[in-house]
């Protein structure tokens, strides 16, 4: 068993995780997961939400069928309001995930192409020699190139797209990962230019109404009060005066963003992920150009929009807000049925506390293929 750290992009910076696994060895034998097994995971995450490890929402399904859903700790503390399975969360980077099948449903329209230059359709979004060389590839894979400043919180994403006329390339397109928000915005930029529609009603008539993501189809572009069931974000610091849970909210955070989607449920992000990986929102041609890791471009573990996880024992997309502060998961286990999302509204000193979820479902998918293999 060796030790992997694994760096997971959020919406405003990277959160370390280091996570246990066995090396990756091909698929033989399916998983089936039983009842005990949902069992079993739902005392461990009700012993981390005892001790304050834990609070948000777990969902596992296989396919389109829920298997375990549960609600732990608490959603607003001053106000003494429980998480509940209908609770939104801030999904933050899980939200490009949108933007990149917007981009793949405008190719499929024949309205771009993958290795057009953004250029061709934005001729204004960045200075011209770099427009000519970065691809709308690039930009999805986060190989593009372009310098990678801070993304800083704003009320209204257009705000940043002067901010990219400046930018230069720091390495040759294609040939380098380095996670980007600025990437994503000038993709929503280009969603705008390509369909002549603002962001958000292209994204809402395009993803989320057929995916029937009925609690995140009311975009938030900043400044509005908190949804009133809105979780809000909370640290757990333990010190001289005992535990403690702070939080940094604030009323204009949480606002949907081509690079991140502000509040949504754990019952959304399972409906985008069923939507998408069966073929609803994509033909099945571009779900796996999506989904496969752009290793030509140097993206070992990036697909077009969508992350891999473990040596690809995982893949979906994650997301987190260092202020909220917010956690965020939306995963498939590779070579099998299960979908996992994990939303938590805790970081208990300052640690990803999702990622011991995480930890268990791999752990119990590995013991069940185990099983499996033993008959």
């Amino acid at each position: 068993m060796r030790k992997l750290s694994l760096l997971v992009p959020c919406l405003f910076s990277f959160v370390s995780l280091e996570l246990r696994a066995q090396p990756a060895t091909p698929v033989v034998t399916p998983a089936v997961l039983s009842a005990a097994d949902m069992n079993t995971l739902g005392v461990y995450v009700d012993s981390l939400s005892r001790m304050h490890l834990f609070s948000g929402v777990v969902l596992v399904a296989k396919r389109d069928s829920v298997m375990f859903q549960r609600a732990y700790g608490i959603a607003r503390r001053e106000l003494d309001i429980p998480n509940r399975l209908t609770t939104r969360f801030v999904g933050a980077s899980i939200g490009k995930v949108l933007t990149a099948t917007a981009i793949l449903q405008l190719v499929q329209d024949g309205k771009m192409a993958l290795d057009d230059p953004i250029a061709k359709h934005a001729p204004e979004l960045l200075r011209d020699s770099v427009g000519r060389l970065v691809q709308v590839r690039h930009l999805l894979s986060h190989t593009s190139g372009l310098e990678n400043s801070l993304t800083l919180p704003m009320q209204e994403w257009h705000q940043l797209l002067p901010y990219l006329r400046s930018f230069s390339v720091q390495a040759t397109p294609g040939k380098r990962y380095d996670y980007s928000d600025w990437g994503y915005v000038a993709l929503g930029a280009l969603v705008e230019i390509a369909s002549g529609e603002d962001y958000f009603d292209f994204v809402k008539r395009r993803i989320l109404v057929p995916a029937g993501m009925v609690a995140s189809d009311a975009i938030r572009r900043g400044g509005e009060p908190l949804p009133a069931n809105a979780a809000v974000g909370y640290r757990s610091v333990t010190d001289s005066a005992g535990l403690r849970f702070l939080t940094a909210w604030h009323e204009v955070r949480g606002a949907d963003v081509p690079y991140g989607i502000g509040y949504t449920s754990a019952t959304d992000l399972h409906r985008l992920l069923s939507a998408l990986l069966d073929g609803r929102l994509l033909s099945p041609p571009l779900v796996r150009e999506m989904i496969g890791p752009r290793r030509e471009l140097s993206a070992d573990r990036y697909g077009l929009g969508i992350m891999h996880f473990l040596d690809g024992r995982m893949f979906g997309h994650s997301g987190g807000d260092d202020v909220l502060p917010m956690d965020a998961w939306m995963l498939q286990y590779a070579g099998t049925d299960y979908r996992l999302v994990v939303l938590s509204n805790l970081r208990p000193d300052n640690q990803n506390a999702g990622s011991r979820v995480l930890r268990k479902m791999l752990e119990l998918i590995d013991a069940a293929r185990t099983r499996g293999a033993r008959q």
